[in-house]
């Protein structure tokens, strides 16, 4: 017993000297209200109320600690709910001046889609997801950086718990493993991704991305059939083009299209338009199997910390082939209101 109170006296010690000198606290409040409509027959209106809070404690040696909590309300619905989950709670330490090391529950973005998430299988990206926040995997990490040439990123994570039916229980059959290793030489980049899901099934994955005047390319190809070529680009007149194609030919969906353009206007920087483009297709020849939606955005910041939005969802196409593709057949229309803190 003595010998136990000596090490969590210890612990605390150490915790409470890594811990104590800086901390931050941000976060988003959002409120979401939005009225679905079907056909002629049937509406729904709802409301969505998210509030991501990050925490973070700093040390003087760059340790650090970081909590990410999100909390969701849906109101005026068939299905009302509140939820609330621990996204993200890790510590984060250096090793020597070129290595970092994480502990904990930790969002891993690989890559530089975003869309369709080719790479991210760690912890996928959900598309209708208002939030701009994942749910974390539980993770052991290490980057190590040594130059241009040699760039190592290594992890061992519990599943996606999101995915898992018992998020609470651990078990060795959720166990994999990540090797990801970097090259980069400007304008050029280029990475190699080996996966161990479950230790059964070992995927790759090769990566590279070209910056050319005010873009960037990249490529991704993981094993099984699986190709994403995409581009984010800034055009004159202050217009972000985004656009991602995704082949995957082990799929229903084979053929997966996004494509963005924003618009910051100069003569009134607090206003933004936008509109963004998805497509589905098991088959560009049948179009019976082609699901089109098409979302226009007009988006206003008050002030520094707040901000509203207006966006319409437009689905284009059969009706068959949108069930059969999943993709939901209502129209949309969604008033956002964000403060940031």
């Amino acid at each position: 017993m003595k010998k136990l109170f000596n090490v969590l006296s210890l612990s605390c010690f150490v915790c409470f000297n890594l811990f104590s000198l800086d901390f931050s606290i941000s976060g988003e409040f959002g409120v979401y209200a939005i009225n679905a409509f079907e056909d002629a027959e049937y509406n729904s209106t709802s409301t969505q109320i998210q509030n991501d809070l990050n925490f973070s404690i700093f040390s003087e040696n760059n340790s650090r600690l970081t909590m990410q909590l999100l909390t969701g309300a849906k109101l005026f619905s068939a299905n009302n709910y509140i939820s609330t989950d621990m996204n993200q709670l890790f510590i984060q330490f250096p090793a020597k001046d070129f290595s970092v090391f994480y502990v904990g529950k930790k969002v891993v973005n690989l890559g530089f889609s975003r869309k369709f998430s080719l790479f991210n299988r760690v912890n996928p990206e959900t598309i209708n997801n208002f939030s701009s926040s994942f749910t974390g995997s539980g993770i052991i990490e290490f980057d190590a950086f040594f130059s241009d040439f040699l760039n190592f990123q290594t992890l061992l994570y519990y599943g996606d718990f999101n995915r898992t039916d018992t998020p609470d229980t651990f078990s060795f059959e959720n166990l994999n493993g990540l090797v990801k290793y970097d090259l980069y030489h400007y304008p050029l980049t280029f990475s190699a991704l080996l996966y161990a899901e479950r230790f059964r099934d070992f995927p790759f994955g090769l990566s590279c991305s070209f910056q050319l005047f005010n873009g960037i390319f990249y490529l991704d190809y993981l094993y099984s059939s699986s190709l994403l070529f995409g581009l984010r680009y800034s055009l004159p007149g202050a217009v972000v083009l985004n656009y991602e194609y995704l082949y995957n030919g082990n799929n229903l969906s084979k053929h997966n299209m996004f494509l963005s353009l924003v618009w910051n206007l100069s003569f009134l920087p607090a206003l933004t338009i936008g509109s963004q483009f998805q497509l589905w297709a098991s088959s560009f020849i049948d179009a019976e199997y082609i699901g089109l939606v098409f979302s226009p955005y007009m988006g206003y910041s008050f002030y520094q910390n707040l901000s509203g939005g207006l966006s319409v969802r437009f689905p284009i196409g059969e009706p068959s082939g949108l069930s059969m593709l999943a993709i939901r057949r209502q129209t949309e229309v969604t008033l956002e209101l964000r403060f940031r803190y």
